[in-house]
């Protein structure tokens, strides 16, 4: 296997950041590989990417319950079904042109959209690309599953169980864990880590992020959590929001307070491991660094839909508690800040959950997967590639 392309459907979202991860993972295993990223959406048309972009906020901010219902089951909502088959018919000329383009050995999809019209091109044109699966996520939504998908990487067992009962082959399901940097999995030395941004080495340290674009209520989360520490130092990160980074950094409130205030950081690995507790929104990817970081997490607002099962599976485990609004976010930050040996214990919980190796487990899997493909087509395969051998792909 030489060439890999990996999918997903949106720029700075935990999709596009586990195909980065992704990517390097790969690389890592063999350097001589060509692995391409590529954001289906945009690639297909920038005008499908608005739309698709508009809808699912617009959703989400206005009508929560309805994306609620629509996550477990995409048929609740007549509209966002007939939404979703128009987006994969305009998408799929996109697919086509995609794959004779790249001539992936194999296709690695992070987000359902991307892997749906993969899938809907396998079944179209009977085509042999392997196609891989990669939730980003701790649930398994109804619109993952597809049968020509060769190979699913879940979050966790639960999650493979979830999936397996949807109609999915077990053996075809592996618990990878969700994948981040590999560097997450690098033990990192707190007192260094706290040296390269600048932080105390005593004082306990709270992170509050945002994500890649940054949230709506970081500066008062920050401000009423730095009130309350009683001595702890706030961390805040603005992620990919240059008007929110910009604010932050011009409000005197913050800097009397002592609140560090950070853009967006490529070393999340780093400025983990200074931290004591993470507080911030329940996204999948985030949530799985604090996990391989050992990082105890305080919950704010988890959207309806992935944030709020990703919750319900932290909260489970004794990893993070949930917090309704800035200022039992704040309090309840504040209070685990001053109580060390529940920290520790949360901190020990979050590391029993973490699956730090998952970028690499889930390339291993591709490439043993595309090349046991590659070594014994099946019967279709051979048919398919014999009508059409810019089918093959692999």
């Amino acid at each position: 296997m030489k060439k890999i392309l990996v999918l997903y459907g949106f720029e700075h979202s935990g999709h596009h950041a586990a195909a980065l991860a992704l990517r390097d993972a790969f690389l890592d295993c063999d350097p001589a590989l060509s692995v391409d990223l590529l954001n289906l959406f945009a690639y297909a048309s920038r005008i499908i990417e608005k739309i698709a972009t508009g809808i699912f906020f617009r959703i989400v901010k206005s009508t929560p319950s309805v994306w609620d219902g629509i996550y477990t089951n995409p048929r609740s909502d007549p509209r966002f079904d007939r939404f979703r088959s128009v987006v994969r018919r305009l998408a799929s000329r996109g697919v086509e042109d995609a794959l004779r383009e790249y001539q992936p050995d194999a296709v690695v999809c992070t987000q359902s959209f991307p892997c749906g019209m993969v899938h809907d091109f396998k079944e179209r044109r009977n085509a042999a690309v392997p196609l891989y699966g990669v939730l980003t996520d701790f649930s398994v939504p109804p619109y993952w599953v597809y049968r020509r998908v060769n190979r699913y990487f879940v979050a966790s067992a639960e999650a493979k169980e979830a999936l397996a009962r949807q109609g999915i082959d077990e053996d075809l399901i592996e618990a990878a864990g969700i994948p981040i940097h590999p560097r997450f999995a690098r033990p990192r030395d707190r007192l260094e880590a706290r040296a390269a941004f600048g932080l105390d080495a005593s004082a306990p340290v709270v992170l509050v992020a945002g994500g890649w674009s940054g949230w709506g209520a970081l500066e008062r989360l920050a401000a009423e959590t730095a009130r309350r520490g009683g001595g702890c130092r706030v961390v805040v990160v603005a992620g990919n929001n240059r008007e929110l980074y910009g604010r932050l950094s011009g409000r005197g409130e913050l800097k009397r307070l002592g609140v560090t205030v950070l853009p967006h950081v490529e070393r999340m690995d780093l400025l983990m491991a200074a931290a004591d507790l993470l507080v911030g929104k329940a996204g999948g990817m985030s949530a799985s660094e604090a996990l391989a970081s050992g990082l105890p997490m305080v919950l704010v607002d988890s959207l309806p839909g992935q944030e709020r099962h990703n919750a319900r599976y932290l909260c489970r485990g004794g990893a993070a508690v949930e917090a309704r609004g800035v200022a039992e976010a704040a309090e309840a930050a504040a209070a685990l800040s001053r109580d060390a040996t529940r920290l520790r214990l949360m901190g020990e919980r979050a590391r029993k959950m973490a699956r730090p190796d998952a970028a690499r487990v889930v390339a291993r899997g591709v490439r043993e997967g595309a090349a046991r493909m590659e070594a014994r087509p099946t019967g279709e395969a051979r048919r398919a590639i014999a009508r059409d051998p810019a089918r093959a792909f692999a």
